[in-house]
């Protein structure tokens, strides 16, 4: 599965004039979401709040992702990236990364669009999103050009659908288990991190930590990090998951894949991957 041509450097083809993201017509523009009232669909979408080890979660958690209490609060973030709850600022921002990053899969060829709408869940240790997380989820998957079976194995490889997941030392957060690394280069500077990607002071992590287990903003974040590694590995789904996990952004030219980013991709695309790492 090879790349595909872009039509002037800034934009695949099949993607619209301006650079708007044409994965769901005007109801993808995030000017319709507000994460200050978790509405993820300005045409009547739903509303509400929302191996490592993964540390917190639990059976009510996945279900609600945030307590009762948090509800229409929206992400806690510091004031640096108070930004983020302007949808007029987040809108201009997201057409700007979906610049950086043209290929979407959405517009992809068919060989690679067929992979994506062929998706299916896992036969076993299933644990996709649930209510509100769920629909997060899926909202930002295909704004970035995914299906809901995506997000829905997405999360459930990753979190098992746990919003407040967390793994200490690598410190992957929330419903994608994104990490301090991964948001920096998607836009969103949590403080200074050592050479592993991790954050240094105690403060800055705890931040990290509270901002990432808001379903909306992880999943934003996390289907960001996606259509990175979709754009680096040049619209291979696969090798796009294997770097997902194994990267960050890819593979190097001669890395062998590890058994672990072997089997991501494996729970990914149950019944689809032929093992190719090419």
């Amino acid at each position: 599965m090879s790349e595909w041509a872009l039509d002037d450097g800034s934009q695949a083809a099949g993607q619209g004039q301006g650079g708007e993201d044409p994965t769901n017509g005007s109801s993808m523009n995030p000017e319709g979401f507000s994460f200050a009232e978790h509405v993820y669909d300005k045409s009547g979408g739903a509303q509400g709040p929302g191996g490592d080890q993964l540390e917190g979660g639990g059976e009510e958690s996945a279900a609600s992702g945030r307590g009762p209490q948090d509800a229409g609060k929206g992400p806690i973030l510091p004031e640096h990236l108070g930004w983020v709850k302007d949808p007029e600022k987040l809108s201009g921002f997201l057409m700007d990364f979906n610049k950086k990053y043209p290929l979407n899969p959405s517009t992809a060829p068919k060989a690679v669009k067929d992979v994506y709408e062929n998706m299916k869940p896992p036969s076993s240790n299933y644990g996709p999103p649930k209510g509100s997380d769920k629909d997060a989820a899926e909202y930002w998957a295909r704004y970035f050009g995914f299906p809901d079976q995506y997000a829905a194995n997405k999360v459930s490889v990753e979190s098992k659908g746990k919003a407040d997941a967390w793994v200490s030392g690598s410190q992957a957060a929330g419903l994608g288990q994104v990490r301090p690394n991964a948001a920096y280069d998607a836009g969103f500077d949590f403080g200074p991190r050592d050479k592993y990607g991790n954050l240094r002071s105690q403060e800055h992590v705890q931040t990290f930590r509270k901002a990432m287990e808001d379903p909306g903003f992880n999943s934003m974040v996390s289907s960001m990090y996606s259509r990175m590694s979709f754009n680096v590995e040049k619209g291979n789904p696969f090798k796009s998951e294997a770097g997902y996990n194994q990267g960050p952004y890819g593979i190097k030219r001669g890395d062998a894949w590890t058994e672990t980013a072997r089997r991501y991709v494996q729970e990914m695309f149950p019944g689809q991957w032929d093992g190719s790492t090419k």
